[in-house]
């Protein structure tokens, strides 16, 4: 350094840029670890996050070194060079290192908890529970290895300049802190290869769900168990058994409890699910909605937002389903843990969106079928400019973003699902010149001689409808036709008696914003429902109206009444009560003739499938429990995505052809509806995707799937199936 001291300048500046480094970049890998497993992201939102691990792993140690370097800092500081002052060492180098230490303890305990409630919640499943806790020990063992090796390598270190800035040098320590720190790598490496250990999963051994589009698929040994019914009624869960679901959707605008708040509540119903928008009084409509209904049912809920208006909120995003206590206590009925239950659509604040908008949602198994329940709050028209394009793109967000499975492949809402019933004040308006016109077609359309020219007239210049009929949103979604008034907006704690009488409708809705803009009475508030193709007969909607006798906000509730249907040649299986195993067969599922056509002309990057969908393997999150311990291990058996294949050169206009694709899996031989996601990539965007229905066994037959973003057609992808049932 007295020789060369630009070289000694050079030597500090390199180590601290990457010291720093490489005490940043483990908290990244933790944070991933943590949006993987507890978050429960999927693979393209993992990858999101890329640009921020490079901003605190590379950006944030080169802006400290260049200050430093500009400071000229940089010196001899004993056995190498570094920083010169000792009292800068700390806020430039070892806070970072402290605050790392508590940043990774943080979140190696949230995993570690998160990995034991998964196995706790679905340990049943499994005929040995220690091989789900030689897992859930692998895994705490290797984090906890991590941690212990990142606060051993730099603990001798921080002791030194420690000691360095409160007293003098010492040999003892000054030689720990120039032995252990440069051993980071070798630690690492030792702890990352040592636990390795060949785990015997028999149910559960192997395999990547992502499959290319010509590559076979090796086979997945699934056993599912199932309830044990009672000796004396054998047959007691295969009959055929309705169950009655109502659905209201109430946009409160500020308002209180309303005194008839039993109106939104029907009675006989095995589910009620009630869907909030701006409400400011969430913790009272909760207790006034179990009250009404008693102890008899059990209340899911989940919501988004807050009571703060000053900071633009208008309340909650809430929803809140009530489920008869008996279908949850015989297994009927199952909550099932979900990835995400919240997507923030508000104002847009660089790092995240505010709460104010979105959407938040709950899923069940109903019998052996899996339903999802969303209520949303999207975009609203301001200053007089229309909102159309961001509810659009709100609705597409909601159904990529909504995180209901433990899936890797980000699977859209929809299609991950049996049934999706999709609630909330979507915003959609009327398009009519004036508030008049729109009134006479309503008096029209709903008055006591329904005019169903009036009818089909509404439903041309309903924007939600518009958008439909091309295909924009909501593709393969039923809505049933509109025949109640506009829900939107009414003067405050004003009835309507006759929808028919022109002046009366006048002086009910509001038709005149504060800003002096026209507003035309709307059908903002709606529910919507899609179901898998072979699974649609099994969901029937009865009844969709308007509440008109809760008058207390500006918005008027919306009603639809559903009956579900249990399949009679389908078992479902319950994991809190006792099980017995099944028999099972083999399906094998080739795929030929394969093609796929697009809207527009962009060339297609990969296929992938997943098969089957994620809630009808019982062993998902087991599974994803495997992936996280092998992830922290040497396994050269395990490969992930390993499968996964460019299809390059292929253009979207002309049909990919590729060979025959079999796909194998074991089920249940009483479980017989089944059903394959595709994924087709497209080049500088997400995957768009849809699902095949496999149902009866030993049968083949051309099938033809849209294929959508966000409920936005993109594509159809068409081919030929061939499903072999094999006995053992």
């Amino acid at each position: 350094s007295h020789h060369s001291p630009m070289f000694c300048k050079i030597q500090g500046a390199l180590i601290q840029l990457f010291s720093l480094m490489a005490v940043l970049w483990p908290c990244c890998m933790g944070f991933n670890l943590f949006a993987w497993v507890v978050w429960k992201r999927n693979e393209d939102q993992l990858r999101s996050y890329w640009s921020m691990y490079t901003a605190i792993g590379i950006a944030i140690p080169f802006v400290l070194t260049t200050v430093l370097w500009v400071e000229d800092d940089f010196g001899p500081t004993g056995a190498w060079c570094g920083v010169i002052e000792t009292k800068l060492q700390f806020p430039m180098f070892w806070v970072e290192v402290m605050a790392a230490w508590a940043f990774n303890l943080v979140v190696f305990i949230q995993i570690n908890r998160e990995v034991s409630r998964r196995i706790h919640l679905t340990s049943s499943l499994l005929r040995g529970e220690t091989l789900s806790n030689q897992e859930s020990n692998n895994i705490a063992r290797k984090l906890s290895l991590y941690l212990i090796v990142f606060v051993f390598e730099w603990f001798f270190g921080l002791l030194n300049r420690f000691i360095n800035l409160t007293c003098c040098v010492l040999f003892v320590p000054t030689l720990l802190h120039c032995t252990v720190v440069p051993l980071q790598g070798w630690l690492n490496a030792i702890v990352y290869g040592s636990l390795h250990g060949d785990i015997n999963w028999p149910c559960l051994k192997r395999t990547s769900r992502f499959i290319s589009s010509n590559a076979v698929a090796p086979k997945r040994f699934v056993r599912l168990s199932t309830l044990d019914l009672p000796d004396d009624s054998p047959n007691a869960f295969h009959s055929l058994y309705n169950l009655k679901i109502f659905v209201c959707t109430w946009n409160m605008g500020e308002c209180s409890v309303p005194s008839n708040i039993g109106m939104l509540l029907p009675p006989a119903q095995d589910l009620y699910v009630v869907g909030l928008q701006e409400c400011l009084s969430l913790n009272e409509m909760k207790s006034a909605l179990s009250a009404e209904l008693g102890e008899e049912y059990v209340m899911y809920a989940t919501d988004v937002g807050s009571t703060q208006t000053m900071l633009g909120y208008h309340g909650f995003i809430a929803l809140m389903c009530f489920v008869r206590k008996s279908l949850v206590e015989s297994g009927v009925v199952e909550n099932l843990d979900v990835a995400s239950t919240v997507v923030k659509r508000g104002l847009n604040l660089g790092v995240a969106r505010a709460a104010n908008k979105g959407a938040v949602g709950l899923s069940f198994r109903l019998f052996g079928s899996f339903v999802t329940f969303l209520t949303a709050h999207l975009a609203a028209d301001t200053f007089g400019q229309s909102g159309l394009s961001r509810r659009n793109q709100d609705v597409q967000a909601i159904l990529r973003e909504l995180g209901v499975v433990y899936d890797d492949i980000g699977s859209e809402l929809q299609l991950c699902h049996h049934h999706t019933i999709f609630l909330g004040d979507l915003n959609y308006r009327l398009e009519f010149e004036d508030a008049i016109s729109a009134l006479r077609c309503v008096s029209r359309a709903c008055g006591y001689l329904t005019d169903n020219l009036s009818l089909q007239e509404i439903s041309a210049r309903d924007q939600l409808s518009k958008a439909r009929r091309v295909k924009e949103v909501f593709v393969d979604w039923i809505e049933k036709e509109l025949t109640f008034a506009p829900t939107y907006r009414y003067v405050k704690e004003t009835p309507c008696d006759n929808y028919g009488d022109v002046d009366l409708l006048l002086k009910v809705y509001s038709t005149q914003g504060k800003d002096g803009k026209v507003r035309i009475p709307s059908y903002t508030d709606r529910i919507l429902y899609h179901s898998l193709a072979d699974m649609a007969p099994l969901l029937q909607c009865n009844d969709y109206g308007m509440i008109g006798s809760v008058i207390a906000s500006d918005h008027r509730p919306v009603f639809a009444s559903f009956t579900i249907l249990k399949d009679q040649n389908a078992v479902f299986y319950a994991p809190s009560r006792a099980r017995k195993e099944l028999t099972y067969h083999t399906i094998s599922l080739s795929l030929s003739q394969l093609s796929v056509q697009t809207i527009n002309p962009t060339p297609l990057t990969h296929m992938k499938f997943v098969f089957p969908l994620p809630n009808e393997d019982p062993f998902s999150k087991q599974r994803k429990i495997q992936f996280l311990s092998h992830a922290l291990s040497v396994d050269p058996e395990l490969t992930i995505d390993s499968h996964v294949q460019p299809l390059s050169g292929v253009e979207s206009v002309v049909p990919i052809t590729c060979q025959a694709t079999t796909l194998k899996i074991q089920i249940p031989t009483e479980l017989v509806r089944v059903h394959l996601l595709v994924e087709v990539g497209i080049e500088g965007s997400s995957g768009i995707q849809g699902v095949l229905c496999i149902g009866d066994c030993s049968t083949n037959f051309d099938f033809e799937v849209n294929l959508v973003y966000g409920g936005k057609l993109q594509g159809i992808f068409k081919g030929h199936a061939v499903v072999e049932e094999h006995h053992q």
